[in-house]
C-alpha cells in the first residue's frame, strides 16, 4: 500500500499490529501509530465504553489532548 501512496502522505499505522507497530520509516516519514492497548503510543485509546449494536464511546489521547469520540457502529474500530 505504501507504493501507491501520494507523495505528500502522512501514514497512520495500527500500533496494536504485530508486524505494522515494527515499520520505522516510510518514504522518509515517521508514521504515526494508534492504539487500543498501548498508551505511550501518541494516539491511543483512554477508555472505551461499548454500547453494544449502538457503537461506543471512546476517550482518545491525540499528543496528549484528550477528545470523546462517539462512534455509531458495533465492535472495535
Amino acid at each position: 500500500m505504501f507504493n501507491y501512496a501520494k507523495a505528500n502522505a502522512e501514514y497512520v499505522l495500527n500500533g496494536d499490529d504485530d508486524k505494522l507497530a515494527t515499520v520505522s520509516d516510510v518514504k522518509g516519514k515517521l508514521p504515526v501509530f494508534v492504539s487500543v492497548t498501548d498508551e505511550d503510543r501518541a494516539v491511543h485509546v483512554k477508555t472505551m465504553k461499548k454500547s453494544g449494536i449502538e457503537g461506543s464511546v471512546c476517550d482518545i489521547s491525540v499528543y496528549g489532548e484528550n477528545f470523546e469520540i462517539n462512534i455509531p457502529l458495533p465492535g472495535i474500530h
